[in-house]
């Protein structure tokens, strides 16, 4: 009987030796999303993670109009928040350095982004409502009219969904307080997956003039940008594959540029979709 009761015992002291901690929890978030490097290559790419799961910067090569250009920027943060973004953009032969700067409410939210090159030359003003969805930016810069010394030049306007997505944003100009006629109209539709560029939630402000479609929950389909003024309109279409999580692994992107009902451009890129997994830590 004791012989029994002391290899029950053994057994039971190299049972829980032997049993593995169970392996941190993770969190899935964007990589990058490249094309083939063979060809023209083209991507959007974070520049790693800190120590506290925020991205260090990121950098973009595209391709418009036929000319390659590429952004890049080195993002610096302060009790968690991202303050400040150092970047520059670069084309052919011209290569131009500015910074932002990001102004946080107490809930963390930014409410103004100022632009820098050596004295700050624009700043927008974001406003949320009492969902803390971003509902309209007033951008201002400077000038010489009734609200020097920086006025407001233009206004956007975000609408969302039930779904928490973008469906519709209107860009007017204004002069001396005014609403002009050249409106910019941009629609979008969506899958019902999860946005593959909604995490980090960095990375609207990261890429923030290009990036106000990161704010939704799903993935764009499509996104039709109608410029009034001028009748022309650029659509946007993409065609995902999805991976074993239903996360986007790569896109089909075709761009189209109509004016006055005319096709002008057309032309369809894949990308490859890229995932990072970072380890949540936490708090004792």
């Amino acid at each position: 009987m004791k012989k029994l009761l002391l290899s029950t015992l053994v057994l039971t002291v190299l049972f829980v030796a032997c049993k593995k901690d169970p392996a941190p929890p993770t969190l899935k978030v964007f990589g990058s999303m490249k094309t083939d490097p063979n060809g023209q290559y083209q991507y959007l790419n974070l520049l790693g993670y800190n120590a506290i799961n925020k991205p260090n910067g990121f950098s973009v090569s595209e391709i418009e109009a036929g000319k390659l250009f590429s952004i890049y920027g080195e993002a610096k943060y302060e009790n968690e928040r991202l303050t400040q973004l150092d970047t520059g953009v670069a084309t052919t032969g011209t290569s131009v350095k500015y910074m932002y700067k990001y102004d946080n409410n107490d809930s963390s939210k930014v409410v103004k982004v100022i632009f820098f090159t050596i004295v700050p030359v624009r700043y927008d003003s974001l406003v949320y409502d009492n969902d803390n969805r971003l509902r309209a930016i007033y951008c201002r810069n400077q000038t010489y009219g009734l609200e020097y010394p920086f006025g407001i030049y233009k206004k956007d306007t975000l609408i969302w969904d039930a779904n928490g997505n973008i469906t519709k944003t209107y860009s007017f100009s204004v002069l001396n307080g005014k609403e002009g006629k050249d409106t910019i109209i941009t629609s979008y539709t969506y899958d019902d997956r999860k946005s593959f560029l909604g995490t980090p939630k960095e990375l609207f402000l990261l890429n923030y003039e290009r990036g106000i479609s990161y704010l939704s929950a799903n993935n764009v389909l499509t996104q039709s940008t109608r410029y009034v003024a001028n009748d022309s309109v650029i659509t946007t279409t993409n065609v995902y594959t999805y991976d074993r999580e239903n996360d986007p692994a790569t896109v089909k992107v075709n761009k189209r540029f109509t004016k006055a009902g005319t096709e002008l451009h057309n032309e369809t890129t894949d990308f490859t979709i890229n995932y990072e997994r970072l380890i949540i830590v936490e708090e004792e």
